[in-house]
């Protein structure tokens, strides 16, 4: 099988997603079938051995590029089996005569539209309803994002196959865990850090040490958790950390006593898969995907209050025991999601649609 994957998403700052779909294109390649990725020319975009590379021309710094250059991609994506676009975007105006795979990883723009700006929105009220409509196979990161598709495009059931995302399990580290609560992800409204930090500032007037590191880029809307820190007076507790490496992450993981990530919705939550792969204790949300994705391997509280989340972060905090619980529940939940696993079950899907 001579399998075809966009990969633009590469050439942007990384972050779950392309995580995601970095294992996947890896696990690919070691499968034996040909592997071709579709993306623009662009040095931040991975080699990976054995697999070959479409180039599109540069990308132009001009609104929409991208979908006026879709006019004229057609028939390059007719040179593979299939073709499968592992996020939702504008590679083609036209679909290809060949089997088309579509991934969709959550459609928060339709359920938070204030959470985005408009261009996103925009692609994911008028544009997307056609790409999904037409595609031949929609994968969706979890079941929570599965029934959100079916409710609000209407697509039918049997058009949409769950395949759950997965992580790499490090090998135990015997690093120290330290007193400092972690969130890694980018800075945007749907995160809810403002209720983090202010359901630290709780913590902290019960007389816990800890520190809260935050790192992850800039997005939108992050003018306000900077305000915010110095209203509560929290500029001695809060470290920013930006954007990391993965080995700076990876150590963050290691050590630190608390994986906090109260967001407001997921389509699944690398995240907070890979604290769990770390050993490290998870809190995060009751709603959305994380429910599911966690289950009993975690503390779960409601996004939407302050005292819930501070609630959360103590009941880790204040017990040894605890937390040494969700640590081993939390490995263990993560060894279900193998990398191994998640490429299996994309081939299934790929064999499917082909028949």
């Amino acid at each position: 099988m001579h399998i075809g994957l966009t990969t633009e998403c590469f050439s942007n700052t990384k972050t779950g997603v392309e995580t995601a779909t970095l294992h996947l294109l890896k696990g690919l390649s070691r499968t034996g079938h040909k592997i071709t990725c579709f993306h623009s020319r662009n040095p931040r975009h991975p080699r990976i051995q054995g697999v070959n590379h479409y180039l599109f021309r540069a990308r132009l710094p001009i609104p929409f590029y991208q979908s006026f250059a879709a006019f004229l991609r057609n028939s390059c994506f007719e040179s593979v089996d299939i073709l499968h676009l592992p996020y939702p975007h504008m590679p083609y105006i036209r679909k290809p005569k060949i089997p088309v795979v579509t991934t969709v990883h959550d459609i928060s723009p339709i359920l938070f539209p204030h959470f985005h700006n408009w261009k996103r929105n925009l692609f994911f009220r008028k544009l997307l309803p056609y790409y999904l409509s037409s595609t031949d196979r929609i994968i969706a990161s979890s079941y929570a994002t599965k029934n959100d598709i079916i409710r609000h495009y209407r697509i039918p059931r049997e058009k949409i196959s769950v395949v759950h995302l997965a992580t790499d399990i490090p090998k135990p580290s015997k690093q120290k865990r330290e007193p400092f609560i972690l969130y890694v992800g980018t800075l945007e409204p749907r995160k809810n850090i403002p209720g983090l930090l202010h359901a630290f500032a709780q913590v902290k007037k019960q007389g816990y040490r800890h520190k809260l590191v935050i790192a992850g880029r800039k997005g939108w809307g992050y003018e306000r958790i900077f305000t915010l820190i110095k209203k509560l007076g929290l500029e001695n507790d809060v470290i920013y950390k930006g954007y990391i490496s993965e080995e700076e992450k990876k150590k963050l993981y290691e050590t630190a006593a608390l994986f906090a990530y109260p967001s407001f919705y997921e389509g699944f939550g690398i995240p907070v898969l890979e604290a769990m792969a770390h050993g490290t204790p998870v809190m995060t949300s009751n709603i959305s995907s994380l429910p599911e994705i966690v289950k009993d391997a975690g503390i779960l509280a409601n996004p939407h209050s302050p005292e819930a989340i501070a609630n959360g972060i103590t009941q880790a905090l204040s017990s040894t025991r605890e937390a040494r619980r969700l640590s081993r529940k939390g490995l263990q939940r993560a060894k279900l999601f193998t990398i191994n696993r998640m490429v299996k079950q994309t081939l299934a899907e790929y064999e499917e649609v082909m028949r």
